[in-house]
């Protein structure tokens, strides 16, 4: 009969590095996130397809949620350069909302690659937003979406550490908070 002995500093040794290795893993910040997940809140769950609220607009667009986008993006036509007191700024007209003619200071230039095509140079602007209940400030390229079904996709800059996506569900969740309110 063969006797396997366990040595206890060893067992123990084990279990401390274990034990510490999961304390690292959680406190490790999610790097496309850039900051460290919320142990206290649970993430929401939202479908592939969601309603988003322009805040300071009023205006609820339709948006595609798309987990390969880094960056969320807003359907627009006529885009005009021009500066105001020394600032790049670009007024637009929204996709899917009527006509509805835009201005904002741009956040910052970005080129995006676009599904087997080359990549595009774009604008971007911060936009108030509600999703899910929750306010947030992001960036949105600026682009030309009237081939897709969706004026906004929403991309990771916006989910990253907010939401979970289940891509078998569509408008599960409200862009207004629990009371209703914007």
């Amino acid at each position: 009969m063969h006797k396997y002995t366990t040595s206890l500093p060893w067992l123990s040794l084990f279990f401390l590095l274990t034990a510490l290795s999961g304390f690292f893993l959680a406190t490790i910040p999610s790097a496309s996130a850039g900051k460290t997940p919320s142990l206290k809140e649970p993430l929401l769950v939202v479908g592939e397809i969601e309603s988003i609220l322009l805040a300071k607009e009023g205006i609820i667009l339709p948006a595609r949620i798309d987990t390969g986008a880094t960056t969320s993006s807003l359907g627009v036509e006529q885009i005009i350069l021009f500066e105001r007191d020394g600032q790049k700024w670009v007024r637009f007209t929204l996709q899917g909302a009527q006509g509805q003619v835009l201005e904002r200071p741009i956040s910052r230039r970005l080129s995006v690659k676009v599904h087997e095509a080359p990549s595009q140079k774009r604008v971007a602007v911060t936009l108030s937003i509600n999703m899910g209940g929750k306010k947030m400030r992001r960036d949105f390229s600026l682009t030309d979406r009237s081939q897709y079904k969706f004026p906004v996709l929403i991309g990771r800059n916006v989910l990253s550490g907010e939401f979970l996506v289940d891509v078998s569900r569509q408008y599960i969740s409200s862009p207004f908070n629990d009371e209703g309110r914007q």
